[in-house]
């Protein structure tokens, strides 16, 4: 085993990649309560008659996304990722169901995005009544900790976790600063086209 050298700091964020941008972006601001801060493309210089030239491929550059960060400043953002070029592809259905061999618990891959909440009744009940499929009740996770974990459109699991011992993660402070789209016109009707 190799001696420690070296040691990463704090989570810095957690991608999920959507098919979908507008509606997971409404799930993470409208539905859980997190602010979008910003909204761009990259490499943030690429246009539509870019994709298949050179210029997608300058610096071993040969993707194009469009990327969302969203935050509570209380943790690490969540990035929501849209590829563009090469398109997304969507394995499995989107019916709110987990999508075979891509999510859900016993594979391997993104499992789930827990997030502390407090009162997990009242959240689950928001959750149902906006049209999320939970994946059970609530239930007691752990003494005193209570839990459920829901689908997006896309399949994705989210978990919602209340923890009354420990109800948070560090709190960052939050730059009072505005959200920022940093899409020019063509770029933004060019990734709202691929959704």
């Amino acid at each position: 085993m190799a001696e420690k050298k070296m040691q990463v700091d704090s989570l810095h964020h957690q991608m999920t990649t959507v098919k979908d941008m507008d509606e997971a972006i409404h799930l993470y601001r409208d539905i859980l309560g997190l602010e979008l801060s910003a909204r761009l493309i990259v490499p943030n210089d690429i246009l539509p008659d870019d994709v298949g030239s050179s210029k997608v491929f300058q610096d071993g550059i040969n993707h194009v996304w469009e990327i969302a960060t969203l935050d509570n400043w209380k943790g690490a953002p969540i990035e929501l990722c849209h590829p563009i070029y090469p398109e997304v592809i969507v394995s499995g259905n989107t019916s709110n169901t987990p999508l075979s061999g891509t999510t859900d618990y016993g594979y391997t891959g993104h499992t789930e995005q827990g997030f502390a909440v407090t009162d997990i009744n009242a959240w689950y009940d928001w959750i149902v009544q906006n049209g999320y499929r939970p994946q059970s009740p609530v239930w007691e996770a752990a003494p005193g900790c209570y839990s459920f974990a829901f689908y997006d459109k896309e399949g994705n699991v989210i978990q919602l976790y209340e923890d009354p011992a420990h109800p948070a993660v560090p709190s960052w402070t939050k730059m009072d600063l505005p959200m920022n789209d940093f899409r020019t016109p063509e770029q933004k009707a060019w990734a709202e086209s691929t959704y």
